[in-house]
């Protein structure tokens, strides 16, 4: 039943015939009951357990976060940065990040900073219909990562031993993996002072999509569903956590996300551009 009910919802959504033939007041009127269908109430009891309702992210506490982990010089560090930078920026699911290979990125832009679009390869093996640009400060992570990991194909993001070393450049991270480093970095940068609410990789995604609608001159519903990789527009509208609006987005759906983190130290972006040979200024 609710398959047939996100059905109708997106074709009264999409579909352009009843648009044109359908008055705003009488698609409003089709919409009510539908919606009404779809809403459940949480489960009681055991069942209910472990359901969390999510939350925005604000900037000041991703840059904390990020902050925290530019003080990590290991290998490990420099991974975590560019799968951080990514789930940030552009709002993937966790097994969407876990997911990424070497196939999965490639260079737009090298000078004066890189840029990378991102392949994003979702659920049922469907690729993202747009087009997702890493670049500014999250480029120089994720280029950061590339640099300790090298150019063997295989996952993006590797398993790292005790001893700080590369392990199984064929095997992906597990979600859950992805889920126990986050909650151990937030964990690291708390210890100063607990100024890190806890947190999840889709509360990332949540706030992506929040701040793409919130931007009601060129953010829409439709759009945010293109970005976020949902098949239905009530997956994505039911998403949407309320917050400070955090992106200023270009009109077209080749985004480019603008700067969200504190910039890395001078001196790293500097010894990156040696690594690379490029001439710094």
């Amino acid at each position: 039943m609710r398959w047939y009910v996100r059905g109708v919802i997106d074709l009264l959504h999409d579909n352009s015939f009843l648009q044109q033939h359908l008055t705003s007041e009488k698609r409003e009127e089709l919409l009510e009951p539908a919606k009404r269908c779809l809403r459940a109430k949480k489960p009681k009891g055991s069942r209910g357990e472990g359901i969390e309702a999510g939350r925005y992210v604000p900037l000041a506490e991703i840059n904390l976060l990020m902050g925290s982990l530019s003080m990590d010089e290991t290998k490990a560090g420099c991974r975590d940065r560019a799968m951080l930078s990514i789930g940030w920026r552009l709002g993937p699911r966790v097994s969407e990040v876990a997911g990424l290979s070497m196939k999965s990125i490639s260079l737009v832009s090298g000078s004066p900073e890189p840029e990378y679009e991102i392949m994003i390869i979702g659920k049922g093996n469907k690729q993202r219909p747009a087009k997702l640009v890493l670049d500014l400060n999250a480029a120089i992570y994720l280029r950061e990562g590339l640099e300790i990991r090298g150019t063997v194909p295989g996952t993006l993001f590797f398993y790292i031993t005790r001893g700080d070393h590369l392990r199984r450049l064929d095997r992906h991270l597990s979600p859950r993996a992805l889920h126990l480093i986050l909650k151990n970095r937030i964990a690291d940068a708390n210890r100063a002072a607990e100024v890190i609410k806890p947190l999840t990789w889709h509360d990332f995604r949540r706030t992506v999509i929040s701040d793409i609608i919130a931007d009601s001159k060129q953010g829409s519903l439709v759009e945010a569903q293109k970005i976020a990789g949902h098949s239905s527009v009530i997956t994505t509208s039911n998403t949407i956590a309320c917050g400070e609006k955090r992106l200023t987005l270009p009109s077209n759906l080749a985004r480019t996300f603008p700067t969200m983190f504190a910039a890395p130290p001078k001196e790293k972006v500097l010894r990156l551009s040696r690594m690379k040979g490029e001439v710094s200024k």
